[in-house]
């Protein structure tokens, strides 16, 4: 059938068992069925919850020797099982039964570059991506290894999960990367390493010091970088102003936030308008908003902020920069 050989008819016979489906011995846990009675005394182990096999390279501990063994190929590398059709490797003997059904699949999905087949174009997609070498951005930060897709990177990272060598001395957590574990140590030396060039403010962290920029220097409308957080606000209120001159009665300029207010506000200006501008043929309903706007032809601004001494013709507008600048 394999042709593997063997020193005993009754090994040759256990062997031949795994070929023909035979497999007497039934867990009662699971109802899951082996070949062998040593097969399943060493899986019952895993329904009791014992794990004596712990590795010296991380905090894993399994409940069979063989469970063990196939862990600690995630740390030394090892693959043992090869492909005879196309050659490739694998560490766990269930990745390489789940490899050798696709030469069997039918393939119909043709790689342009090495004329390789797949049976999905997902399949000859992703394979394509390991032509182009300078796309691989995604780096691993434990290994270094390069993916040239996301996925692919998060799918190797699972084999670090509980890999962790770099151990903090103080308060003995570890981390899989050593940026990671600077940073974590800069929080018991004090140190702060990482200085903003905008305001001078340090951080121990480099994403510390990246999310400081973001909410005190950086406008999150236009991108533009102010090295005074007031200076920033200051900014964004010219996002806000512009944001109501977009729905701006023409006919008073009084300013709304959407389109459906500034139409029910327009409803208004139907009915008659007895003061009339002597400067420009505009009219109003009374003669508080018609003395609002002769100070547009006037350049007259009477309310000032006590704060910053910036002037505005009517109080609303005034209102709105005292609670947008200056938190009142």
């Amino acid at each position: 059938m394999c042709g593997k050989e063997f020193v005993s008819l009754n090994s040759l016979q256990r062997h031949q068992d795994l070929h023909s489906g035979y497999r007497p011995y039934k867990c009662i846990e699971c109802g899951k069925s082996f070949s062998m009675n040593k097969s399943l005394t060493q899986h019952l182990k895993r329904h009791e919850g014992l794990k004596p096999y712990q590795c010296t390279l991380c905090d894993e501990s399994c409940s069979t020797y063989f469970d063990f063994k196939c862990h600690k190929r995630l740390h030394n590398g090892e693959k043992p099982y090869k492909c005879d059709i196309c050659g490739d490797q694998f560490t766990q003997l269930t990745d390489w039964r789940r490899h050798k059904k696709t030469h069997f699949e039918y393939k119909n999905f043709e790689c342009n570059e090495c004329h390789k087949k797949f049976a999905s174009k997902t399949g000859v997609k992703n394979h394509l991506q390991t032509h182009f070498e300078k796309i691989k951005k995604h780096k691993c930060k434990v290994c270094n290894k390069k993916f040239s897709q996301n996925t692919q990177l998060y799918a190797h990272e699972k084999i670090h999960k509980d890999f962790k060598p770099y151990v903090c001395n103080i308060c003995k957590k570890s981390f899989i990367s050593r940026q990671n574990y600077t940073n974590h140590l800069n929080q018991h030396t004090g140190a702060r390493p990482f200085v903003c060039d905008l305001c001078g403010k340090s951080y121990p962290a480099i994403v510390s010091l990246n999310r400081h920029k973001k909410i005190n220097h950086k406008c999150d409308i236009c991108s533009k970088l102010y090295s005074d957080p007031k200076e920033l606000k200051v900014h964004k209120t010219t996002h806000e102003e512009f944001k109501l001159r977009q729905y701006a009665c023409k006919l008073c300029d009084k300013a709304f936030k959407n389109q459906p207010a500034l139409d029910k506000h327009q409803l208004t200006h139907l009915v008659e308008r007895p003061f009339k501008c002597d400067l420009c043929p505009k009219s109003y309903i009374n003669i508080t908003v018609l003395a609002i706007h002769r100070r547009k032809h006037t350049g007259e601004r009477p309310y000032k902020c006590k704060l910053c001494n910036k002037t505005y013709p009517q109080i609303s507008s005034l209102t709105r920069h005292e609670a947008i600048v200056h938190n009142k």
